[in-house]
Parts: C-alpha cells; structure tokens; sequence
C-alpha cells in the first residue's frame, strides 16, 4: 500500500481556529451510494491509518485532508473523521481514523 502525507485539522476551542498537523498514513478510500429520501447520492469512505505513537489531538469531528496546502480544512471537500481506533501494538502500530468524505454535488 502507497503511502501518503495527510495534514490533520482540529477545532481549537479556546481560539476558536483550526490547528493541523501532518502525518505519514497510508489510505483505503472508496466511493459509496449513501441512500437519501427515495435515491441515493454519492459519498467517499473508508479509513486512515496514521503511523504516529502520539494520539494527540485525533478524535472524532476532526478533519483529514490530503492538500497540504491549506490552514483551514475545507468542510466540502476533506474527509470528516467518525471514529478513531488506537492500534498501537504489534509490528505496525498505527491510529485508525474511520472517515466519511465530501458528497458531490451536494450543498
């Protein structure tokens, strides 16, 4: 699996700003028919794996991006995190973050 740099966004209460850190991970990212009021409408899922120890700041209603451009995550278009899973054991020990992406077309 191809690794990836993906910049991580958190909500910084006090300030009321985003601070955002950037990671290795590898991804698993997959379009999906989410069903809504009779149709469906498309929307990207799956998960991040981030090889950090350190579990600072990741927590459900983060965002992930894979633009490292950006100081603000861009609510559209970034993955918004569900869940995070601590798989730090074994020979790989990495943070699972379960996300749902943007929905085109959708507003």
């Amino acid at each position: 699996m191809k690794k990836h740099k993906v910049r991580i966004y958190v909500y910084d209460r006090e300030t009321g700003r985003y601070r955002f850190k950037d990671h290795l991970c590898t991804a698993a990212l997959e379009d999906a028919q989410l069903p809504e009021n009779g149709g469906a409408y498309p929307r990207d899922a799956g998960s991040i794996r981030i090889f950090t120890r350190s579990g600072e700041g990741l927590r459900p209603g983060c965002y992930a991006s894979f633009d490292l451009e950006r100081e603000s995550p861009d609510k559209g278009e970034d993955y918004f995190v569900t869940a995070v899973r601590d798989n730090r054991r074994g020979g790989l020990p990495h943070w699972r973050l379960i996300v749902n992406g943007r929905t085109r077309g959708q507003n």
